[in-house]
């Protein structure tokens, strides 16, 4: 008997133009337990996101970080170390979907995508004058 492992992906747009959005998966994934799977999400119209930050995540635990052009394993939880990738010759296009080989029964769950960028903002106030550095950091979200 084989088990089956349901999995969704939900996608999450940070930062990006108002014409822009992350497209996921409208169903649920559904894999067997040794199955390799796509967790599919991309971007309409497709904008080169391999200067962002890309993040997978299922609850609070980091299943891939992509950051500084390039994978971030350091930041990746445990349990999905060596078993997660991005097809980052399609970034470019906006594909940022993920691909998890080997599912587990403990991978069942809903994934969310996003990808984020903040921006820093430095400008010049009183405190410059008092000889102490003033940055701020805007993070806008749309939907």
């Amino acid at each position: 008997m084989y088990n089956k492992v349901l999995l969704s992906s939900v996608c999450s747009s940070v930062l990006l133009a108002a014409e822009t959005q992350l497209i996921g998966s409208h169903q649920p994934i559904v894999a067997l337990v040794g199955d390799d799977v796509l967790l599919p999400c991309h971007l309409e119209p497709p904008l080169d996101v391999t200067t962002l930050s890309v993040e997978w995540r299922r609850g609070s635990a980091l299943v891939h970080v992509y950051r500084s052009r390039g994978d971030d394993p350091v930041s990746q939880d445990q349990n999905f170390k060596g078993r997660t990738s991005l097809f980052q010759d399609e970034m470019t296009r906006g594909n940022i979907s993920l691909k998890l080989t080997d599912v587990t029964e403990q991978d069942a769950g809903n994934y969310t995508c996003s990808e984020a960028e903040v921006e820093l903002i430095v400008g010049k106030s009183d405190c410059f004058n008092k000889g102490t550095t003033c940055l701020s950091s805007e993070l806008r979200l749309n939907s």
